[in-house]
This record gives C-alpha cells, structure tokens and sequence, in this order.
C-alpha cells in the first residue's frame, strides 16, 4: 500500500469525525510572570465539548514568534493535565510548557479528554473510550480532533506566526503527538518523547495497549510504525530511555528502522533522528535538551 493510501486508510479507521464549529474562544483569567504572559482561555472542538487550555506569550521578543502545541501525560493521573505542563501542579520534569515560552516560544496547552477539567467517568479514561468506540469514534480520533482544534487556534492569535507551527507531547502527549502530526500538515516539526510503541510486540509481551492507540482495524493494514512514517518528510525526533517499560528499547528499535526507511526514501534522512539515555520513564533534563535543540533548528 503507498503511502498516500495508507494515510487515508489510517484516517477512515479513526472513525466518525465532530462537526466544525466556531472556536467561540475567550480569555477567563490573565496572569503576568518576568518572562511571559499566562491566558486562561477556553474555546470550542465541537458541539457541546470546550476545551480549558493555558496560552502562554513570551515577553520581549519581536511577535510573531512560532508556536508550539504542548502534550501532557496520562501517568493515571487524570486531574492533573495542562496544569502540570505549566507547572502549577505536578513533576518538575513535566514543566515543559514553561520551558519553552521562556525560550521564545507561544505555547499552547489544553487538557486532554477525560483529565482535569475534561474529567469524564469515574475510571478515568476506559469508559469514555468505550463510548467512543461503541459510538462509531475512536479516543485517537478525538485526540487529533482536538490537536487540529488547538491549531486553529493558534491561527487566530496575532503574537503567532501561523506557518511554524510545532508540537511536543511525553508518554501519552508523545502518542497523541505521533498520532496527529501525520493529519495535521500545519504542524512543521513533531517532538516525540517515551511514548513510540509496535503493537506486534505489545502483543507478543501481552502489554496492554492505551487507547490512544485503540485503532480498530489497523493491524490489518500495518503498525504504529506505519502511522509514524507518514510525517515525513517534516522534522521528527523521537526520545526514548533504555529501561523504560512503556515504550520500550525493543520497540524503539523497530521504530527506528522502520521510520528510517520512509525519511531516507523521502530524501530527507537528517530530518529524522532517534535520541536514546539510560533509565526509565521520564522526560528528563537530557532529553528536553535535546527536545529544544530540534525545535530550534527545525522551527
């Protein structure tokens, strides 16, 4: 299958898509730091689904400046979400989204579907993600919905310049990250960490898969990996710990390989990279580093 086929397979098996509907976005609350600006904002994906998002604008710099969609993690703690990114909550290491306006960066962060203000169900995610797929949807599809959403987004504020655009995202941030940059072409560079998974070896191990990698159907088709390697030719860096046990070095391997390929056959081998450190799972000081190096060279 080429690849232009598979992305449209891939897209017809993430199910049943919202209707469009005006952002209706509004500012709710405005706090000033040193170094940036924090926007409470809250705006639309659908009918009768608004997304609480934080919006930081970076002080003293010339505007517009590239924007970044930034990705929290799922670490079973559904009432945290973007509030640990822009750390007001939660693990230093998750502060990413402060990293990055300090940088110079728009940084856009919502909270996913069924965390923190999104909360849903009692369990977390595993019922809304049933409903999803019992409804003809997929929690993958309206994870890319929502990215695609807070695109849009970013298209509409002044301090932005709309064509660089990127994304970042860590554990499940770094599956949703892979999941919507291959749709959402507005996105120019993706930032993946410890989240890249093969669904063969998940089932050779007997892991269990998250849902946002729940695609019914896709297996018949190709892998995780085959979704990944449509970003090409756009600028990919996937990061990984070598003993981390939720995406591992086996499957980091085979991610490699298979990635790889697609970026050489593109001609555009140097816009892939994979970047590797001992320990486990974690968005550590290292891996942001270089997390930071790629945006910068890429956006």
């Amino acid at each position: 299958m080429t690849a232009n086929n598979f992305l449209k397979t891939y897209k017809k098996l993430l199910g049943k898509t919202p209707v469009k509907v005006a952002l209706d976005a509004k500012i709710v609350e405005t706090r000033y730091y040193p170094d940036y600006i924090r926007e409470k904002v809250i705006y639309k994906v659908e009918k009768d689904e608004e997304v609480p998002a934080y919006f930081l604008i970076p002080k003293n710099v010339k505007k517009p400046v590239p924007a970044v969609v930034v990705m929290h993690q799922h670490g079973g703690q559904f009432g945290l979400g973007k509030s640990e990114v822009v750390g007001r909550i939660g693990l230093k290491n998750q502060q990413y989204a402060v990293e990055l306006v300090k940088q110079g960066y728009a940084v856009l962060a919502a909270d996913s579907r069924c965390f923190e203000e999104r909360m849903k169900y009692w369990d977390g995610d595993g019922i809304y993600t049933a409903k999803m797929l019992l409804s003809g949807r997929t929690m993958a599809g309206m994870q890319i919905w929502d990215v695609s959403r807070a695109v849009d987004f970013l298209e509409t504020r002044t301090e932005v310049d709309p064509s660089r655009i990127g994304i970042i995202g860590h554990s499940m941030g770094c599956m949703q990250t892979l999941n919507s940059t291959p749709l959402e072409k507005r996105i120019k560079v993706a930032v993946a960490s410890c989240g890249a998974k093969v669904l063969e070896v998940c089932f050779k191990r007997g892991d269990g898969i998250p849902a946002s990698y729940q695609i019914p159907g896709l297996m018949q088709y190709g892998d995780l990996p085959d979704i990944y390697s449509l970003i090409a030719p756009r600028p990919l860096l996937i990061l990984g710990k070598r003993s981390d046990k939720v995406s591992t070095l086996d499957e980091i391997k085979v991610v490699k390989e298979a990635v790889s390929k697609r970026y050489k056959a593109s001609g555009k081998a140097n816009k892939f990279k994979v970047f590797l450190e001992d320990g486990g799972h974690d968005f550590s000081p290292t891996l942001r580093a270089e997390a930071y190096k790629w945006l910068k060279k890429w956006l």
